[in-house]
């Protein structure tokens, strides 16, 4: 029964495997999609090839790949020692049959004294060799119990280590999962800016987005330089000397 629940155990990681490979394998794809609509992005507007917006996002893809790589190398690290852990595992199966083998012969040598002291009057060299035999089978017993002990105890020790493999591979998705969403948001915003900086006829000068020439601050720097109306506006210089004097005059 403690067998077949291992068994059980290390035979379920098969379906974790898969799943985790099929998350790392869809992130990866969506980082590459991600850097190449950037470039393609920049082959259209070359002007702004050196936004700093756009190479951060280039460089989180990039980022973001090679450390999704790394995950799947570790990914196949595990399933190799997954395949190590049911072959420790199919050895122990295979000395437990030898045992099981060994206890049947057992019992054969056994039905063979019983018979022997029964036809002891005949003769006491049967009982002595059916003794013989018994003694034979146990020391075969002992060496199927010793293996199945060594078999436990490396079936046991790689359990722990794929379980502790497992739950840093774990953590280092949940990371990733986290930057995925932080460079989701990130291109949220620059799409935004970039559709904003391709619809505005100002780009090609200088470009202010929407929300800033609408905000509070915006609009008390306008009062504070310009008229109700907007059609004037002051400047204020500042001098080193007295504005009164003859040299502030010249100047």
């Amino acid at each position: 029964a403690g067998y077949s629940q291992l068994e059980k155990g290390l035979s379920s990681y098969d379906q974790y495997f898969g799943s985790i490979s099929q998350a790392i394998d869809g992130a990866k794809k969506g980082y590459e999609q991600i850097e190449m609509l950037m470039t393609n992005f920049i082959q259209t507007k070359p002007e702004l090839a050196n936004d700093p917006n756009i190479l951060q996002t280039i460089g989180i893809a990039k980022e973001a790949q090679k450390q999704l790589g790394g995950l799947s190398n570790e990914l196949n690290q595990l399933a190799t020692q997954h395949k190590a852990a049911m072959g420790s595992f199919k050895e122990a199966n295979q000395s437990l049959s030898k045992v099981d083998n060994g206890l049947k012969e057992m019992s054969d040598g056994v039905n063979k004294l019983q018979k022997g002291a029964a036809d002891l009057k005949n003769g006491l060299n049967e009982g002595a060799s059916g003794s013989k035999q018994i003694a034979n089978k146990s020391s075969e017993l002992q060496t199927g119990l010793t293996k199945i002990n060594d078999g436990q105890g490396q079936l046991l020790t790689g359990l722990k280590d794929l379980q502790e493999q497992m739950g840093q591979l774990q953590s280092g998705l949940s990371k990733s999962t986290e930057r995925l969403e932080k460079v989701s948001n990130g291109l949220g915003d620059a799409q935004k800016y970039l559709g904003e900086l391709n619809e505005s006829k100002s780009s090609e000068k200088f470009y202010i987005p929407k929300e800033v020439l609408e905000g509070e601050d915006f609009q008390k720097a306008l009062n504070t330089y310009m008229s109700h109306d907007r059609k004037t506006a002051k400047m204020t210089i500042i001098l080193d000397v007295n504005p009164y004097s003859k040299e502030a005059i010249f100047q």
